[in-house]
Order: C-alpha cells, then sequence, then structure tokens
C-alpha cells in the first residue's frame, strides 16, 4: 500500500481540521510503511519535521485552489500512490481518472448542485470510498447519493488519551495556579471557537442562573471574544482566554469541575458533527453537561453524561443542579465516558479502520 494524504488545509495550525489531519497523519505514518502527507508550503511548516514523509507544495499564483489541485494530480502522476485519502471532493474527483482507490473523508453533506453531481459521480465508481464522521452523514450518503453501504464507512473522530493519562498526576489546583484560575471557585469549562450558530449564547443559562460558578471560555479569534464580552456584559463570573496551543488546552480542561459542549441547530453541523472537543472530554475523566441533539447522540448519552435540549433553558439548569447534588453519579459518568473514549474514540483505533476498509 503507498497511500498519500492530499489537502488543502494549512498544516501547522490552531484550526480543528488541522489538528484532526495531523492527528490522523502520525497514526498513518505509524503503521503504514509508504505513507505521505501532500500539503501546502507556508511559513509555519518550512524545516518542520514530522514523523512521516511529507510534501510540501509551493503556491506561486493567485488561483490556489487549482494550481494546489493540478500540482497534487501531477504529483500523483508520477509518484504512482495506489490509494489517495482526501477531505477535498475536487481532488477526489481530479485523481478519480488515475488508476488508484480514492477515499473521501466526508464532514458534511456536498454543498451547492456542482458538489453533489461531483459526489454522485464519484459514487459510480469502483475505485471510490466514503469514510464518514457520523452514522447520520453515513445515512445520507446512502439514502441522498446512492453509494453502496458496504463503500462508505463510519468513523466518529477521536482524541489522544495518552496525553490526558500524562496529566492526571498532577493535582488540579497545581494546573489552576499555572493557569492562573482560582483556587475556590466551581468552574464550568467550554473550548472551542466562538463563530459557529450562536452555540455560546447558551453560556448564559448557566452563567445568571448559577451566580457562585465561573465559567471560563477558552479559544475564539480576538474579535469573536470582544463580541461576545459586550454579549456578557452584565457578568462578572465569565472569564474568556483567547486561542491556546494544543497542548495547553488539554490542561485547561483538566482544571475544571464541569465542561460544557454547547450546539444548537442553528449551527449547519448540528445534524452531522463529530467534534473534537467531545472526545477531549470524555478523556479528561471530568463531568460533561452536553447539547443532545443530531449525531452527538452517536456518542454521548445518560451514562456518560449530563445531557440538556438546547432549546430549552430550564432543562441546562436541571443538568446543572444534577451537577451539584448527584456527586456520585456525577463521579461515574466521567468514569464511563473515559472508558468509553479508550474502547471506541482513539487516532489509533481511527486509524486502523481506516486503513482495513480501504484495502
Amino acid at each position: 500500500m503507498n497511500f498519500h494524504y492530499i489537502t488543502r488545509v494549512s498544516i501547522p495550525s490552531l484550526s480543528a481540521q488541522s489538528i484532526q489531519i495531523s492527528a490522523m497523519c502520525s497514526e498513518f505514518g505509524k503503521k503504514i510503511i509508504n505513507f505521505k502527507l501532500v500539503s501546502t508550503l507556508n511559513q509555519e511548516n518550512i524545516g518542520l519535521d514530522k514523523v512521516f514523509e511529507w510534501k510540501r507544495i509551493k503556491i506561486n499564483t493567485r488561483f490556489k485552489y487549482l494550481e494546489f489541485t493540478l500540482k497534487a494530480l501531477f504529483h500523483s502522476i508520477n509518484e504512482k500512490p495506489t490509494h489517495v485519502y482526501t477531505r477535498d471532493i475536487f481532488v477526489a474527483f481530479i485523481l478519480s481518472f488515475l488508476n488508484l482507490k480514492i477515499i473521501y473523508e466526508a464532514h458534511k453533506e456536498p454543498k451547492g448542485k456542482i458538489a453533489f453531481f461531483l459526489c454522485f459521480f464519484l459514487c459510480k465508481r469502483s475505485n471510490f470510498k466514503i469514510v464518514s464522521i457520523s452514522q447520520a452523514l453515513s445515512i445520507y450518503f446512502v439514502d441522498k447519493v446512492n453509494i453502496k453501504k458496504e463503500f462508505i464507512l463510519t468513523a466518529q473522530d477521536g482524541v489522544f488519551v495518552d496525553k490526558y493519562d500524562n496529566l492526571r498526576s498532577i493535582p488540579q489546583k497545581f494546573l489552576r495556579k499555572e493557569l492562573s484560575l482560582p483556587l475556590d471557585k466551581t468552574i464550568v469549562l467550554h473550548t472551542g471557537s466562538l463563530y459557529k450558530g450562536n452555540d455560546a449564547k447558551l453560556f448564559k443559562s448557566v452563567i445568571s442562573n448559577f451566580n457562585d460558578i465561573l465559567f471560563v471560555q477558552v479559544g475564539g479569534s480576538s474579535e469573536d471574544i470582544d463580541r461576545y464580552k459586550q454579549y456578557y456584559r452584565e457578568f462578572k463570573n465569565i472569564l474568556f482566554i483567547p486561542y491556546q496551543t494544543n497542548d495547553s488546552i488539554a490542561q485547561y480542561q483538566m482544571s475544571a469541575d464541569l465542561l460544557f459542549y454547547a450546539l444548537t441547530k442553528k449551527n449547519d453541523m448540528w445534524w452531522c458533527t463529530s467534534p473534537l472537543k467531545i472526545f477531549e472530554y470524555m478523556a479528561t475523566n471530568i463531568p460533561m453537561i452536553a447539547s443532545n441533539i443530531g449525531s452527538v447522540s452517536e456518542i454521548l448519552n445518560d451514562k456518560n453524561s449530563i445531557l440538556f435540549d438546547p432549546e430549552n433553558e430550564s432543562t441546562i439548569i436541571q443538568g446543572m443542579d444534577y451537577f451539584f447534588k448527584e456527586k456520585k453519579d456525577i463521579i461515574k459518568k466521567a468514569s464511563i465516558a473515559l472508558e468509553d473514549v479508550r474502547e471506541k474514540y482513539t487516532w489509533n483505533q481511527r486509524a486502523e479502520k481506516i486503513i482495513n476498509f480501504s484495502k
């Protein structure tokens, strides 16, 4: 197997897709002898070493998308990989005419007539397969795009659990001191961006009804943070912390008493998403309270988390009351979440599934 992962996503960056691709390439590189990442050259990755082979394509024109796709095509013609893995449907379409196997990782339904046509065309080809990030999305491709069930694999995202295992021996108070967080407050924490679907407006149910807690939001652009600081200007119990490195995010998560996952139906991907932060939360062994809509229910349940309806504020308040009153049950839920993520949602397990599917 000569396996190439081709992507236009900037590697490395703080975006979720960059983190996800880097994690998968790390695991592919350990398991596949002839593995190569093909991405764009940028200032951040010049001279950056990885444990796998990495081809960085220099883009010279303002037609970046077209130039990258054509150079990826010529690269594949010259190097003759047996398998190409990509999250880009146009790259998948162009390379499907070569004598190689295409595995397209789908994170949402095809948007627009052109993308839908490309997917529909590819699903008729014998050298094309799809890896879908949720069961809901797999059902969509089977029902709407007519891909055969044997040509699609559901593989939710994952996490490096050992990163959290390495932090477990550090007392929480030490983490809080290092991060300049208060030692005497119950901390409810959310990590991630602030720009999707007004999800962050769900914080208000916690902040306004539980004055003694400190709600900590880690991540978001300076523009988005300023916008939500204005939105929450009347409250003193919310703290905004800008983008952090992935390792720092893990420390923040481990410093919390309760982790908050926000998702509303105003987020276009609510029905098919597979958020990295859910698996990170599960790996902490810290309780989680989460929106219970869409594909999230494929991962979370009443046994491993506190669930609420994002369209009903009273369920968020009930979930918070449950957190404060039922400590024994809360500890058990967090423990089950950790067991679930170890058994089903590591990057290592995901890579293994995809490699077997690709063969």
